[in-house]
């Protein structure tokens, strides 16, 4: 059946991608190509954003014929079947596909042609999403990633937490959630850097890779100058302001929904403040220190937190962690009832020397303060600290992200 499919250059890289290659071996020059796919993004009833690029090494006048991507409903898509392509094989090529099939599992492959073989990156697969009215209750756009529990961070608004510190991958440009609250990555961020092919979680203040007008703008920035770190160039400006991009939840999080602006945000400092002091809970409990399985970090209870479990010096920053020593057995219960924690996750200064692995850890806000400072969250169990202060711009600090819960029915 002829499908309508249209190409659309885009004018930024897809944030999730994969690589494949293919064997060096078979090619008499000796030349490597590596073809890499991009995660499918901003998928819909009929569309969906595709697309790749391509890595040559071992030589330095190959040319690639051409770029591509292919896609079908059955795996391992060739670049005999339904395909969009461009000569132009030195940048990103990124598309859109058109005129697919709704409810429907797509499978994609970005591809190259080079002296008449066609390289490979890895199959990714998509499922387009259903009609209006057709299928089951979910709401098609909520995204992956959203804890259960509701937080009060002002007087009329109520969030959901993210299921984990956000982290990135320099050589895919992947942003994702970490997969359990318990994880963070500690001595692997002194690693940064643009082409590490590991994971780090700890960032300068708004570098969320959007060049929104920073110096420092991309995740593995590692400059010890504050004023690098200026949100769309200007010392006053918050994570917030003008068009938003300075904020790491405008990216696409491949678990977390993986489309770009769709709701991630960083909390500000009054909703961290109202968060961690002012909010009115049953029980008079916000937070409290613990480790949870060799874990140590914060919890922060939703506010509906029944007290069923027995907290020892809740609302005490100096409580040491191990007063509420938590099996994985209890944490799983904990969680299912809308309990979030904050690993402590240390802090990235002086470029990439760490500190305060599993003592203590700062988590960004989106709000700017004097023209070297931002404001932050931060804890160090032991020693007497605020809940909301400032710290450096150019240190590395946990993000965590939240979304606005958006119940109509909800009044404060």
């Amino acid at each position: 059946m002829n499908r309508t499919i249209k190409l659309s250059l885009l004018a930024i890289l897809l944030a999730t991608a994969f690589t494949g290659c293919k064997d060096p071996e078979n090619n008499e020059n000796n030349v490597e190509i590596k073809v890499t796919t991009y995660m499918p993004t901003e998928i819909t009833t009929t569309t969906a954003q595709c697309g790749g690029h391509v890595t040559i090494t071992g030589s330095t006048t190959a040319r690639i014929a051409e770029l591509g991507v292919c896609w079908g409903t059955e795996e391992d898509p060739i670049a005999t079947d339904s395909h969009l392509s461009t000569t132009v094989t030195n940048e990103p090529f990124n598309c859109t596909l058109e005129g697919l099939m709704s409810e429907t599992q797509y499978h994609v492959r970005a591809y190259a042609l080079y002296e008449s073989e066609y390289y490979y990156g890895e199959d990714l697969g998509f499922t387009t999403l259903a009609d209006n009215g057709g299928g089951g209750g979910e709401e098609p756009n909520l995204p992956e990633g959203i804890t259960q529990g509701l937080f009060s961070v002002s007087e009329t608004l109520r969030v959901h937490f993210s299921q984990g510190n956000l982290q990135y991958q320099a050589s895919t440009r992947t942003w994702r959630f970490a997969e359990s609250q318990l994880d963070y990555i500690g001595e692997g961020n002194a690693n940064i850097g643009e082409t590490y092919d590991g994971w780090i979680d700890l960032f300068g203040w708004g570098t969320s890779g959007y060049n929104h007008g920073a110096n420092a703008y991309q995740p593995w920035s590692t400059s010890e100058h504050y004023s690098d770190y200026y949100a769309y160039g200007n010392g006053r400006n918050n994570l917030f302001d003008q068009t938003g991009q300075a904020d790491w939840g405008y990216n696409a999080i491949s678990n977390g929904g993986n489309t770009e602006n769709n709701g991630w945000r960083t909390l500000h400092r009054e909703e961290w403040n109202y968060l961690m002091s002012e909010r009115v809970t049953p029980t008079g409990i916000h937070f409290a220190t613990a480790c949870i399985d060799g874990t140590n970090g914060m919890l922060i209870f939703p506010d509906d937190w029944d007290g069923s479990y027995n907290i020892t010096q809740p609302d005490n920053y100096s409580a040491n962690y191990g007063n509420n020593a938590i099996s994985a057995t209890d944490w799983e219960n904990l969680e299912t009832k809308g309990v979030v924690f904050l690993p402590a996750a240390g802090i990235r200064v002086r470029g990439v020397q760490m500190g305060y692995l599993q003592t203590g850890a700062v988590y960004w806000s989106s709000t700017a303060s004097s023209s070297d400072l931002a404001y932050s969250m931060y804890f160090i169990a032991g020693d007497k600290h605020r809940d909301v202060d400032v710290n450096y711009r150019e240190y590395g600090a946990s993000v965590r992200l939240v979304m606005n819960d958006t119940e109509e029915h909800f009044r404060k």
